[in-house]
């Protein structure tokens, strides 16, 4: 019997051992559990940062193409302005060039006019006195 409870007390020393051992693996264990966890709340705490770093980039992007869009529209209303001001120059110099045209046209008027009156002038004045020459003739007076 004393070898039975040598074998029971040797057994149950082992099975000690074996206890500290699980024991001190649980700990290991549960330390590298509490690492994980603080770890995947780490995680977390940087994907959740990193989400809002691109929604913060996204809201940026979308700004600048607004801000793209009202300087592209801004240069064509530039480029716009500066082709009406063109044609408008260009109109105003054509316009310039009719008044001055339809000046000269009337000048033109007025001179063919004038002469047109003084040939008529000198006409009816030929007339008179070939009728006045006619009827001296035909009176006899010289």
């Amino acid at each position: 019997m004393a070898n039975f409870i040598e074998y029971a007390a040797k057994a149950q020393e082992e099975l000690n051992i074996e206890l500290q051992r699980i024991a001190g693996k649980e700990l290991k264990l549960a330390e590298k559990a509490s690492i994980q966890a603080a770890m995947t709340i780490d995680l977390e705490k940087r994907q959740s940062a990193v989400v809002e770093a691109e929604r913060a980039m996204d809201l940026k992007r979308e700004e600048l193409s607004i801000w793209e869009g009202k300087k592209i529209r801004a240069e064509q209303v530039e480029a716009m302005h500066g082709e009406a001001m063109q044609k408008d120059n260009d109109a105003t110099q054509k316009l310039k060039e009719a008044t001055d045209a339809l000046l000269e046209s009337r000048q033109n008027l007025e001179e063919l006019t004038k002469r047109e009156l003084a040939l008529s002038e000198e006409k009816k004045s030929y007339r008179e006195e070939v009728k006045k020459e006619i009827m001296d003739g035909f009176l006899g007076v010289k």
